[in-house]
């Protein structure tokens, strides 16, 4: 069940970001599946819920999620940001040698993820 999540709206990548904060990963992520209707060949293996936090893609749109069962360490959530930036980056055809576009959408996302953890009271350990 979500316990909080938050829209990111990325304009200049023309996508959108929802964080959310879950105690069951696995079924949040086989709805968002269902929800997209997503075939077989479009998803990656479902993380299950003994993980800190994972990325789903769809549709160049993306859901970061954090395991409420676990503490939200500096680790976990940059962690899970430098997957998501990976992603949005290679999907968009930008080169990984270009640090610059990757260290901004790295600390955009971490900014705006600490924002809303900071607003819900959630410590990150």
């Amino acid at each position: 069940m979500d316990k909080y999540n938050r829209v990111i709206k990325l304009k200049l990548y023309d996508c959108f970001i929802k964080v959310i904060i879950t105690d069951t990963i696995s079924s949040r992520v086989t709805k968002i599946y269902k929800t997209h209707k997503c075939i077989e060949k479009d998803k990656t293996e479902n993380p299950g819920d003994n993980c800190c936090g994972c990325v789903v893609d769809v549709d160049m749109n993306y859901y970061l999620l954090y395991n409420d069962n676990y503490p939200i360490t500096t680790n976990t959530l940059q962690h899970e940001i430098y997957h998501l930036v990976q992603v949005i980056m290679k999907q968009r055809g930008i080169e990984s040698k270009d640090d610059e576009s990757g260290a901004w959408l790295m600390g955009f996302i971490s900014q705006e993820v600490i924002d809303f953890l900071k607003i819900k009271n959630i410590k990150i350990d």
